[in-house]
């Protein structure tokens, strides 16, 4: 992990550059352009619509007498642009940590994030309203302290080697 500290104007951000991200997104993007140029192959009218898809097009005029019109092709200067940020996320802070703390609080807010994502669909949790502050403090606590035993349970999981999907576990504990 790449990380620099740059001042901008009195405000601080942190330039990161995330190797394995870098990887992934760049394996995905020649996934996607996979996809596009086989589309681009049956006809390219119906991809204007997939946002994934247009932002590496560029419309060309290809208008031949008795032949059909090429209406868009892909757009490799698109692809090199976004290539440049494969892996890069900047962070803006104004708290007094280090540019590595400040990292490293990203990535818990990351994975609090992920995991109530993760909880949300794993326990099937759907909105509840509440008619009272009490309720409401009370279904919060609930809700976190499962979020704290999913991660417990999954770092002690981890710790001791074991793969297990989250489904069959819970269905074990039923």
């Amino acid at each position: 992990l790449f990380i620099k500290e740059v001042k901008v104007a009195g405000k601080r951000y942190i330039v990161c550059r995330n190797e394995a991200v870098a990887i992934e997104e760049a394996e995905t993007r020649r996934q996607v352009v996979a996809a596009l140029d086989r589309q681009l192959k049956r006809g390219d009218k119906a991809l204007i619509g997939n946002s994934a898809y247009r932002r590496f097009l560029r419309p060309v005029s290809d208008a031949k007498p008795g032949r059909k019109s090429k209406l868009f092709e892909i757009d490799a200067g698109k692809l090199a642009e976004e290539a440049r940020f494969d892996g890069v996320f900047v962070l803006r802070s104004n708290a007094r940590i280090s540019p590595l703390q400040a990292v490293l609080r990203y990535r818990d807010l990351q994975n609090v994030e992920r995991l109530f994502r993760v909880a949300k669909a794993t326990m099937r949790t759907r909105p509840i309203y509440h008619s009272s502050d009490a309720a409401i403090r009370g279904h919060v606590f609930c809700s976190f302290l499962a979020l704290i035993l999913h991660q417990a349970l999954d770092e002690k999981l981890r710790r001791a080697g074991k793969r297990v999907e989250w489904a069959d576990l819970l269905r074990d504990l039923d």
